[in-house]
């Protein structure tokens, strides 16, 4: 699957364009993204459920559906991504999208000022499989948690740390989406069987 050099800070002005209308469509974010990496296109959708935005009811659903397609084209080696036409033509406001991605902003450059290549066993092959597996068993669950506060992000934040393992090359940063995979869980079964 492709890789990207592109900076994550430059990814996000690219995207700070978009808003500069009254709504933002999914699709031009996947135009913006898609064309660099399946990684890169997985992690806006997953950083957005980071955000704040991840309490308007039904986006974190939407999301999880875009972030599925995304995960299953990268498995099948897609080059392009698909993505359904309704799902497509869905549209966020573009204030809550601008919002959202200034919230963004300070991570993004903590990210990129602490970015390394360390443990290329974790982004390299086969190991990546595991990686987008997890993802995608992540995606899969998010709808059905759609209204237990919190939860979405927390999935989708270890959705993000892999993504950015794989823009990064950087397998400590897939490590760590694993251990929030395990903090999921263990938050998950408190909420389950609490």
């Amino acid at each position: 699957m492709p890789q990207t050099d592109q900076p994550l800070n430059d990814l996000l002005a690219d995207l700070r364009e978009l808003g500069e209308g009254k709504s933002v469509q999914v699709g031009d974010i996947l135009v913006v993204t898609g064309a660099q990496s399946h990684a890169i296109a997985l992690l806006v959708p997953a950083m957005i459920l980071v955000s704040p935005l991840s309490a308007i009811f039904g986006l974190p659903t939407i999301t999880a559906i875009v972030m599925c397609l995304i995960i299953v084209q990268a498995l099948l080696r897609r080059r392009y991504l698909w993505v359904p036409g309704f799902l497509r033509e869905r549209r966020i406001s573009s204030a809550r999208f601008l919002k959202a991605l200034g919230w963004l902003e300070s991570p993004v450059a903590w990210v990129e000022r602490h970015q390394k290549q360390r443990l290329r066993v974790l982004v390299s092959p086969p190991a990546t499989l595991l990686v987008w597996l997890a993802s995608l068993a992540l995606s899969l669950i998010i709808p059905l948690l759609e209204l237990l506060p919190m939860t979405t992000s927390l999935a989708c934040l270890a959705i993000t740390l892999m993504a950015l393992g794989l823009i990064l090359r950087d397998g400590l940063y897939v490590l760590a989406g694993f251990a929030m995979i395990g903090a999921f869980g263990a938050l998950l079964f408190s909420l389950v069987g609490g």
